[in-house]
This record gives C-alpha cells, sequence and structure tokens, in this order.
C-alpha cells in the first residue's frame, strides 16, 4: 500500500492509473491533489517530474489554476451525493497551449471502509466541435452536467440554458417540442420561482449564479446536438 497525504491507495490502483495514457487524478475532501499520474500533469503541461502530491490547483503553474473554485465546488458535489458526475473543462492543454476541451468524469473515492475520502477523476478529449455550436459565443472554461440547483425541474432547466444561449423562444419550443403558448406559461413560472418580471432580469440572476455552467445531458445526445 502506498501512502499520500495521509490517505493509503492501493499499488493496484497506482499502478492502473500510471500506465494509462489518459490522464487520471486523486483529490481528498480538501481538493488536495493524492495523486496524479504523468498524463494528466503533461495535459497541464506541467514541468518534467513535477509532483503534485500535497498541492491545491491554485500552486499549480498551469493556466487552470485561476480556476480552483469551480474545481473545488464539483468535487464537494460528488463527495457529498457519492454519485458519479462529468465536468467539461475547455481551457490551453498540452505542451503547445492549445485551447480544447475535455470532458471530466469525477467518482467518488473511497477507503478500505467504505467511506468517501474524495474524488477520483477522468479525463478525455472531446473531438465532437459540433458541441460548441450549443452555445453562443464561445464555450465556457468549466461545464458541469449535474443541476446546480432544486429550485427548477428539468424541463425548466432545458428552456433555461437554451434561453441563456440566445436561442429564440420559437426555436426553443421546437427543439424541446414544446407548444409556443405552453413554453411561455413554462416561463413564465420560471419568472415566478425566482422574483424576476423580464428576459434581461433571468440572465443577470442566471449568470450571477453560475447557471451559464450547466450543461443538460439531454444535449450531448447527437440528435440535439447540430441544432445551431
Amino acid at each position: 500500500m502506498e501512502n499520500i497525504n495521509d490517505i493509503v491507495i492501493s499499488p493496484q490502483i497506482i499502478n492502473t492509473i500510471e500506465v494509462s495514457n489518459d490522464p487520471w487524478g486523486i483529490r481528498d475532501k480538501k481538493s488536495c491533489f493524492i495523486y496524479a499520474n504523468k498524463a494528466y500533469c503533461e495535459l497541464l503541461n506541467l514541468p518534467k517530474n513535477y509532483n503534485v502530491e500535497g498541492k491545491y490547483d491554485r500552486e499549480l503553474p498551469a493556466p487552470t489554476a485561476k480556476f480552483e473554485a469551480d474545481f473545488q465546488s464539483h468535487d464537494r458535489k460528488v463527495e457529498e451525493l457519492e454519485q458519479k458526475a462529468y465536468s467539461l473543462e475547455t481551457h490551453p492543454f498540452g505542451q503547445g497551449q492549445i485551447l480544447c476541451s475535455y470532458l471530466f468524469e469525477l467518482y467518488p473515492f473511497y477507503n478500505d471502509s467504505g467511506s468517501c475520502i474524495g474524488t477520483l477523476f477522468h479525463a478525455g478529449r472531446i473531438k465532437d466541435f459540433s458541441l460548441m455550436r450549443l452555445f453562443y459565443r464561445e464555450l465556457p472554461e468549466s461545464i458541469m452536467f449535474r443541476i446546480p440547483s432544486e429550485i427548477f425541474i428539468q424541463h425548466e432547466w432545458d428552456i433555461i440554458f437554451l434561453f441563456l444561449q440566445k436561442y429564440p423562444k420559437r426555436q426553443i419550443g421546437q427543439i424541446l417540442n414544446i407548444p409556443y403558448r405552453t413554453l411561455e406559461i413554462h416561463i413564465s413560472r420560471i419568472y415566478h420561482k425566482i422574483g424576476v418580471n423580464s428576459d434581461r432580469q433571468l440572465e443577470e440572476y442566471c449568470r450571477l449564479n453560475d447557471f451559464h455552467l450547466y450543461l443538460p445531458e439531454r444535449f450531448l445526445q447527437k440528435e440535439i446536438i447540430m441544432f445551431s
């Protein structure tokens, strides 16, 4: 067994992750790095033989350092719910520091007693650039696929997502297969729930609460993702 940051990780896990060509890493419940494999260090373009153990994202010499608060928020949700989650990250990656997107899979990480002690993550590059056509202007740096609040039900979140991407209301209705009048009723209910009276106020509220970083998983489906 290997002891890292007072957390014991089996050699089987370390060996499996280390030989993978995909980026992998483990963080504790404070989002302090317990371990990251060579592929992850190369993804962040860290110096050769750089050791992330015991460090936080803000301490890494990488463009992702300034997004530590987002990463920590993602980790906490995974640990609290003890459920797998996804995060879509768009940053300058690799030796060439090329702006590209990676889908991070986040898993609760358990000790031998079955207690969640942190987050295990795995990343894979997004090669379907049609995803970018979903977003108005540019892809946000960090996207989550788990609803950020229970204030809205799922179909309301779907409407809000398309609204924030500047889709006209009639097109929102077509995409979601909702009659225009029914869509107007849903939007009125959304207004009422958060106490706003206009589209501008709704957008301000959503961006203030980082709702624009949420992407409903249904829009990753091929037949939906092609809308522009």
